[in-house]
């Protein structure tokens, strides 16, 4: 799925509205997707609508691709960390390379922008992509059709990846984007879990399968509740998090999906408010953005969109334009793929309708 770093989180200023429906069993679970705009996509499929069910056929036809996927685990890799513990996962910074005036190459140096090939040789990071695109595939796939087969094989590789005891990643990323002869990770290693925000969304438009129990629920919940405090008391995750740019803002959108997911609703508010804040700081009256944050162009035009200048309503801080906005954007086209990984089969926009099953906020 392609994430807009700015779209996605500003979602967070949806989130208390969607929390309160959770408890609708006809409202599917979900704190990134629009849960309203799911169900009325669901019912437009099933009394016949053209211009969804072509959405609909696409989404199916990836799915029955994701049914053989997999299945993926940190375990797949050859390489141990230095933890000796093959269960953490692993990465290489990806723009870092081999000292060319030092005789065995280490410390690896910079290079901005440039990709090491050597990163791909550990599979963590491309499993992780492709366990999230799989997942929320099959998910979508078994909501709107009711089809247990996709059911089963997201539950499948859910468990594989994050509850198995022989193949469960550990709930850290200690070891992530480390550099060859200068660290064993670095805090930006924690900007590559952010799909499993999406996970959590998936989970939830599972609920109502055979496949997926009340065991596989607690055991996620357990999982996650390990990880979110892992993000807020390690040294590494901490230093992430006080990042200025779109680290921070990822780090936001990430905790804020894991708060929800485990029900710690003032939690969230304190995120969405802490997040709003580094939003204020990071742009201007007008929404220009600032410390390298990607995404202002697309948030604009999605401002624009509404009538109304982004410079309108700037109110003590750009915060309370956004929301003012936010509460007014309907529609965002549904798209499947993940852009992070460009070898992934499922990584390709596989389904695109404008219009069509836009169901993410």
């Amino acid at each position: 799925m392609k994430y807009n770093s700015l779209k996605s989180f500003l979602s967070c200023i949806l989130f208390t509205a969607i929390f309160a429906n959770t408890a609708n069993a006809q409202t599917p679970r979900v704190y990134s997707y629009n849960a309203q705009k799911l169900v009325s996509a669901k019912q437009k499929i099933k009394t016949g609508d053209p211009k969804f069910l072509a959405a609909y056929q696409s989404l199916l036809q990836a799915a029955d691709k994701a049914l053989t996927a997999g299945p993926f685990t940190v375990m797949n890799k050859t390489q141990v960390p230095t933890s000796g513990d093959k269960y953490d996962y692993m990465s290489l910074a990806p723009y870092f390379w081999p000292n060319p005036k030092t005789p065995n190459g280490l410390p690896y140096i910079n290079k901005d922008g440039v990709v090491n090939p050597e990163v791909k040789e550990i599979k963590d990071k491309d499993d992780m992509l492709k366990m999230q695109s799989a997942v929320e595939l099959l998910s979508l796939a078994y909501y709107f059709s009711g089809n247990e087969k996709y059911a089963e094989r997201s539950t499948f590789l859910i468990r594989t990846w994050f509850l198995l005891p022989e193949t469960k990643m550990n709930p850290n990323v200690n070891f992530g984007q480390a550099v060859k002869g200068a660290n064993k990770g670095r805090k930006e290693g924690v900007l590559e879990t952010r799909g499993f925000a999406q996970v959590t969304d998936a989970i939830g438009l599972l609920d109502s399968s055979k496949a997926w129990t009340s065991n596989d629920q607690k055991g996620m919940q357990v999982w996650v509740s390990d990880f979110l405090n892992w993000m807020q008391t390690d040294s590494i995750s901490k230093a992430e998090m006080n990042t200025t740019n779109n680290h921070g803002t990822w780090f936001d959108a990430q905790r804020l999906a894991y708060a929800l997911f485990l029900g710690k609703k003032d939690l969230a508010n304190d995120i969405c408010k802490n997040a709003l804040t580094r939003l204020d700081k990071q742009m201007d009256k007008c929404m220009n953005i600032a410390h390298g944050v990607k995404g202002g162009d697309t948030l604009r035009k999605y401002v624009r969109a509404t009538g109304e200048s982004p410079c309108d309503h700037r109110e003590n801080g750009v915060s309370r334009s956004i929301r003012r906005k936010a509460e007014s954007w309907s529609e965002v086209s549904w798209e499947v793929g993940d852009a992070q990984s460009s070898e992934d089969e499922l990584s390709t926009e596989t389904v695109r309708s404008e219009g069509a099953l836009a169901c993410r906020i």
